[in-house]
């Protein structure tokens, strides 16, 4: 079965079993199975049963003359299609399947000749080029067929918008349920485009640091974003970058103890990975460039973070408003008193009115621009001084003290060296995206 993180089904999501070359793709109930099947046609393109399947097309060799019949049925075995259904001389012959019009999912071609029948498992898949078929042939006994997996082997699950790779070892079977995938999906929260005041002075806040780290407040307009509705977690990270760096481990804790570089890193991967492109350029053993025109994963710059964290309200000094009794504090944030000194699994604690969690506590964010003081006019979309030795961290985390809140502001600003090996274990990151 394949299930997100809430444990509700995904349909049309394609599993593989690399080792054995076994793919199929999960129904609308997310269930999967692994039937012994003979490809149609392999990698070197060898004929099985005399059908070939080449180019979304089903290429058949006749021996003599014969009636031939070719549907097309999904996996509730309606019909979708009748492909051919005519008399056809001796050779060569053909019938494309239009994969576009059915989408991602299973489907089944029957083939009819001279009487004599053959069903096809057809899997349509969406990549880089359009969708493209692949197909095995079906057991047509209804045996169970076992498969056995005598080493280690990787069960690989596709969709767009989720990830994830698992490493499975035992027998599987096409009788019933095999292994259940738990897919991360990420959940990108469309963030309005707007104008606000950035940075804070003695009008909104009484904390004493004001200015303090060139908080200069001036109007910003930013175009629409998206931004991941938590920090990155422990298992997210796992499944994109096969390590958890991580002190305080917990699958659905913030991921730290990464510096700037690892959140780069890891937002270029899964870029690659969800068939986005690249943001990052890497000029230097500690040098990358950014392109905003691309549109894959990258950290918040300084302004949109601010932005996402005030949610439209540029009145409140944190995410939730003004409220710093301990009823507002425990309800919002993990803080010194009451994380135990360590994070916490992410999502936890209220949501800001963007339905953004943890904008304050758990773990510092690391954002995109380098540290350097604020311009005081009118700015569009800004991203930050053009250099500097220090990148802008914001949020706070569970390790400030009550006697610092400053820092759990939506304007506060830190920041730390990007390393490389920067492992601090109130580190961490969010991401965004182009709309």
């Amino acid at each position: 079965t394949v299930v997100d993180t809430l444990g509700n089904p995904i349909a049309g999501a394609v599993v593989r079993l690399v080792g054995q070359n076994m793919i199929d793709t999960s129904d609308v109930n997310g269930k999967f199975s692994f039937e012994k099947s003979t490809p149609i046609l392999d990698r070197a393109g060898t004929v099985m049963s005399g059908i070939v399947l080449r180019n979304n097309r089903i290429e058949m060799m006749l021996g003599e003359r014969q009636h031939v019949a070719v549907d097309l049925f999904n996996a509730k075995g309606e019909l979708l299609s009748h492909l051919m259904d005519k008399d056809l001389a001796a050779g060569e012959h053909s019938v494309g399947i239009d994969v576009g019009r059915f989408g991602v999912g299973m489907l089944f071609v029957r083939v009819v000749r001279g009487g004599e029948r053959e069903t096809f498992r057809v899997n349509s898949v969406e990549g880089g080029c359009g969708y493209g078929l692949s197909a095995y042939k079906k057991n047509e006994t209804g045996a169970v067929a076992k498969i056995g997996v005598t080493a280690v082997d990787t069960l690989t699950f596709w969709k767009a918008g989720f990830y994830q790779t698992k490493l499975a070892m035992g027998t599987y079977s096409d009788s019933g349920i095999v292994d259940t995938l738990r897919a991360i999906k990420l959940n990108m929260i469309a963030i309005p485009g707007g104008t606000f005041l950035m940075g804070a002075d003695s009008s909104c806040c009484n904390d004493g640091d004001v200015n303090l780290q060139g908080d200069i407040v001036h109007q910003v307009t930013l175009t629409a974003f998206k931004m991941s509705n938590t920090d990155c977690t422990q298992e997210e990270y796992l499944r994109v970058m096969g390590v958890n760096p991580s002190n305080a481990k917990g699958l659905t804790n913030p991921v730290e103890a990464v510096d700037w570089f690892d959140a780069v890193s890891y937002c270029n991967a899964l870029s690659k990975l969800d068939g986005k492109d690249t943001v990052y350029t890497y000029t230097s053993l500690a040098g990358t460039e950014a392109d905003f025109t691309k549109n894959g994963y990258r950290l918040p710059t300084e302004a949109e973070w601010e932005y996402a964290a005030k949610a439209g309200n540029d009145s409140c000094n944190y995410y939730w408003g003004n409220g710093t009794d301990m009823a507002s504090l425990n309800a919002n944030l993990w803080n010194y008193i009451n994380s135990s000194m360590t994070t916490h699994p992410v999502g936890t604690k209220a949501a800001n009115a963007f339905g953004l969690y943890d904008m304050a506590g758990n773990v510092w964010q690391w954002c995109n621009d380098w540290y350097g003081e604020y311009s005081i006019g009118e700015q569009s979309d800004p991203v930050g001084a053009v250099s500097g030795i220090q990148r802008v961290l914001r949020g706070g985390s569970f390790y400030r003290t009550l006697d610092d809140l400053a820092s759990y502001r939506c304007a506060y600003r830190n920041y730390n060296s990007p390393g490389p090996n920067l492992h601090l274990s109130n580190f961490g990151f969010r991401i965004v995206s182009r709309p």
